[in-house]
């Protein structure tokens, strides 16, 4: 994308948003044009089977959304937006977590909804997505960043997010097993209140070894002294 197509896109998302504050930006011309192109990317999407293929495609086109984001963003109106709710999900599929973030907690601070096809709530499909990034990372034995469920923990705690049980244990059960290491005393909370929420979230027999672990660390101190 060219500099000057990015700030078109930019002041255009400001400009437009500013102009329907707490309403849809449906009709508005510049607007309309953003939607049109994600609507052909969502139909070159429904061509493709493999969901890697799938998330390949979002990192090569999420660019192009990139200064509507930024534009949306700035202007700060909480205008309802397919364009950039739609983005939230595909920052996320990513792995662009500072961006999904930085939209989640816009939408959750100006109640903006999902688009109809997801069927959940805002604050569901963020800690449902993010949580399942954590698990397929874990699953697959790769690196992801606890400070990304740290902040996902706090903004639904900040906005008091409705969401079903299973999903919030989710999320909690692998903060939980991040930070066993650096922070034991945390992750048992975390594996509490998950169980508490979720009795079959898997943090029960994740919860008994940390407490053995400790329990055998209290003891070897004990010893040496």
């Amino acid at each position: 994308m060219s500099p000057a197509r990015a700030h078109f896109l930019r002041v255009t998302a400001e400009n437009e948003t500013a102009q329907s504050p707490q309403k849809s930006l449906a009709g508005l011309k510049g607007y309309d044009l953003v939607l049109a192109s994600l609507n052909v990317h969502k139909r070159s999407l429904k061509q493709l089977q493999s969901t890697e293929r799938k998330i390949a495609f979002k990192r090569q086109v999420f660019p192009e959304y990139q200064p509507w984001i930024d534009g949306a963003l700035s202007a700060g109106t909480g205008a309802q937006d397919t364009v950039l709710m739609t983005m939230l999900v595909w920052a996320i599929d990513i792995d662009a977590f500072d961006t999904a973030l930085k939209i989640a907690r816009y939408a959750l601070f100006h109640d903006l909804v999902m688009p109809e096809h997801f069927n959940r709530t805002t604050a569901c499909v963020v800690v449902e997505e993010i949580a399942a990034k954590a698990t397929k990372a874990r699953e697959t034995q790769q690196p992801f960043e606890a400070n990304v469920l740290v902040q996902v923990n706090e903004l639904i705690t900040a906005f008091d997010a409705d969401m079903p049980d299973p999903v919030r244990a989710k999320l909690l059960r692998e903060l939980a097993e991040l930070i066993e290491e650096s922070e034991p005393e945390n992750a048992l909370a975390y594996y509490a209140r998950a169980i508490e929420l979720d009795g079959n979230c898997g943090a029960k027999g994740l919860r008994s070894r940390l407490e053995k672990k400790l329990a055998k660390l209290t003891d070897s101190e004990k010893t040496e002294q």
